[in-house]
Formats: structure tokens, C-alpha cells, sequence
């Protein structure tokens, strides 16, 4: 049998986690996923400060926006008992029953980060410079490369006259995680839609 394909898997969220998956069930693929934080579970991996480099978090009290029908994996549903819409613990922990059940966390090099991902010179392969958690860099080669890091990795703030001389707290909705600090006073939220949407910046 030929040598495996090398699959360097970015991201150990859903999308990375099926697609270590798929990657199995396909003869002649290893995939290798990297996760730059120390857990699996991408953006329902919460934490109470915003880990560095985490572009897309969510908050203690969230509960999903998509129903348990809309979110399971198809080969491996949630529990009948689980509520139509989850709080954010007991999806992370359906995540994690996913992983251990098909034994994908083998596959995930936790604490590493893909800092840049080019074609060598011949055009035959990826190039991957990677980090670790102390900081040492180092450069691996892989036959294909599929990003899982979410469609959300930029968090944009907008600018408004005034903004600067604001003296109040001004966080961007990333960095959000408990109301305690904001009991008692008055809270400004200011959004701004999808560019497919509209142009105009709104404020609610």
C-alpha cells in the first residue's frame, strides 16, 4: 500500500473534529489537527478571560440559537432527554462524547499554533510553520490542508465621534462574559449588520 496522504487539519473545534473524522474513514489519510488552545471544542470551549488569539468566545449564560435537530451530528444525535436549546456546557460536553466516542483527540496536537501555511517551491506540498506553547517554531510538510477556524476570526470595533474622549468602559462584544460588572449602569450597544444587509451602522 502507498504512503498516507498527510492532512493537516487547522482548528479542533466541530468543523476540525469531523473533518479528523471523515479523514479516517477515507483509506490513505492521516490528519493531523492543530489547536492552538488546550482543549477541543472551538468557540464552545469557554473560558472566563479571553485566551490569546481567541478571536470568537462566547458567554457564561449563553444558550444556542439552533435547535438540538439543527446542531446534532448525524451519526451521533443528542440524547432524546436534551432540552431543544442548550446552554453552552452541555453542547461542549456532547462535542467532547463525539471525540472520545470515534477516538479523534489522538489525531490533535494541543497548544499549537499554525502561524503561516504556504506551497513549497515545487508546488507539491504545504508548508506549515508551526508554534508551540513555549514559543519554539518549526516547519512540517503535509499533502493537503483544510482550514477549520471558523467563519468569525476578526473581530471588527467601529468608530464613532466621541469615541475617544468617552470616559466610561468600552469593551468589544468578545470580551464579554459576566453582567456583574455592568449592574447598575447604563449600557450603549452598538452593532453593525452584515455588509450583505446593509451599509448604515445601527445602535440599539
Amino acid at each position: 500500500m502507498a504512503d498516507k496522504k498527510r492532512v493537516a487539519i487547522v482548528g479542533a473545534g466541530v468543523a476540525g473534529l469531523v473533518s479528523i473524522k471523515s479523514c479516517l474513514e477515507e483509506d490513505g489519510l492521516e490528519p493531523t489537527s492543530f489547536e492552538r488552545h488546550d482543549k477541543l471544542g472551538g468557540v464552545w470551549n469557554y473560558s472566563p478571560e479571553l485566551r490569546p488569539g481567541q478571536s470568537t468566545a462566547i458567554y457564561n449564560s449563553i444558550v444556542s440559537n439552533d435547535s438540538k435537530e439543527m446542531m446534532t451530528f448525524s451519526d451521533f444525535p443528542y440524547p432524546k432527554e436534551t432540552p431543544p436549546f442548550m446552554p453552552h456546557p452541555m453542547v461542549l460536553r456532547h462535542i467532547q462524547n463525539y471525540a472520545e466516542h470515534f477516538k479523534l483527540e489522538k489525531h490533535i496536537r494541543f497548544n499549537t499554533d499554525v502561524i503561516d501555511v504556504q506551497r513549497n517551491n515545487d508546488g507539491k506540498y504545504w508548508k506549515l510553520q508551526i508554534k508551540d506553547k513555549d514559543g519554539k517554531r518549526s516547519t512540517e510538510e503535509f499533502d493537503y490542508v483544510m482550514i477549520c477556524t471558523s467563519a468569525f476570526n476578526k473581530e471588527f470595533t467601529p468608530s464613532y465621534p466621541g469615541m475617544e474622549t468617552f470616559k466610561g468602559t468600552k469593551i468589544h462584544a468578545n470580551e464579554y462574559r459576566e453582567p456583574s460588572n455592568f449592574r447598575r449602569e447604563k449600557v450603549l450597544v452598538v452593532g453593525k449588520p452584515p455588509e450583505a444587509f446593509s451599509q448604515t451602522s445601527i445602535i440599539f
